[in-house]
């Protein structure tokens, strides 16, 4: 998966994300504050960190490293797509920020010395790894990262394809049953089929939706089990902010798009919210490595 995201990334979607990154109001095209959301939370997650030693995996236009530096940070940045790095050096050179080092690396072989950081951040990677490259990125962030040290993770929320009622809840759906083992494969293909008729899509997940997952392979964590997942890689769950919330499953907000700034008011009190679990796309964690 980490080498095809890297090709999308370097060539489809690169023009697409400097158009709409960090660019809300702006644009028409950029109508939700994705990315300016994601990093106020990673900047209130760390903000009870004493300015170290931190590295940015998947550090994209190096956006997130820009105030990071100016809070007296000493930062450093990697991303797999080699149009990115030379975007992100462009950035960060114009903003004064040219001592901040962005190197071309993967998120599952990042070429750092062990405990070197105190906080590591992988806010687009993870998505992008199966299971087994996941595991292999965690791995790799314990060991940059010191004792003690922060890891700060962006995650697709697999839950909230619940909600969507499209083609990614029959996929989640079918998926959830199949693992349970409690139906043989034709009963499968017939519950699927018959998902698909209920909620009224095709064979394509995410029907009508404008959604990067339909343009390329990624994977969702389970916010319920994913304190778990980081603990078999040797780390402790601190905490869970969900953001991009919806008020309504997505096919609403094309037909209504005023709901998107009634939603963007309310992202900073539900960032905690219960309801996250199923009506926000995206979550951070926030984690201690032991």
């Amino acid at each position: 998966m980490e080498h095809e995201a890297r090709r999308f990334w370097n060539h489809e979607f690169f023009p697409r994300f400097r158009e709409i990154a960090y660019r809300h109001g702006e644009t028409p095209d950029c109508p939700y504050p994705f990315y300016e959301i994601r990093r106020r939370h990673v900047l209130q997650a760390l903000r009870s960190n004493a300015p170290g030693r931190l590295l940015d995996v998947g550090c994209g236009g190096g956006h997130v490293l820009e105030p990071l530096r100016a809070a007296g940070w000493d930062c450093e940045g990697c991303d797999f797509a080699p149009n990115m790095v030379a975007f992100a050096d462009q950035r960060l050179d114009q903003a004064g920020f040219g001592d901040v080092t962005i190197r071309e690396a993967f998120a599952t072989a990042p070429p750092y010395e062990s405990a070197s950081v105190d906080v590591l951040l992988c806010l687009g990677p993870i998505e992008y790894l199966d299971a087994e490259e996941a595991a292999r990125a965690y791995g790799e962030a314990r060991r940059i990262l010191r004792p003690g040290g922060t890891l700060v993770c962006a995650h697709i929320n697999q839950l909230f394809d619940l909600f969507t009622l499209d083609g990614f809840t029959a996929d989640l759906m079918t998926r959830l049953v199949r693992e349970t083992g409690s139906l043989a494969p034709g009963q499968i293909e017939d519950l699927t089929w018959q998902l698909r008729a209920r909620l009224g899509c095709d064979s394509a997940a995410g029907d009508g939706a404008t959604s990067i997952r339909r343009q390329v392979q990624t994977r969702a964590d389970n916010p319920l089990t994913i304190g778990a997942v980081l603990s078999e890689s040797g780390f402790t769950l601190a905490d869970i902010l969900f953001y991009r919330f919806y008020a309504a499953p997505p096919f609403v907000y094309r037909q209504r798009p005023e709901l998107e700034a009634q939603t963007i008011a309310v992202e900073d009190k539900l960032a905690h919210d219960w309801r996250g679990h199923f009506l926000a796309s995206s979550f951070l964690t926030v984690s201690r490595r032991r």
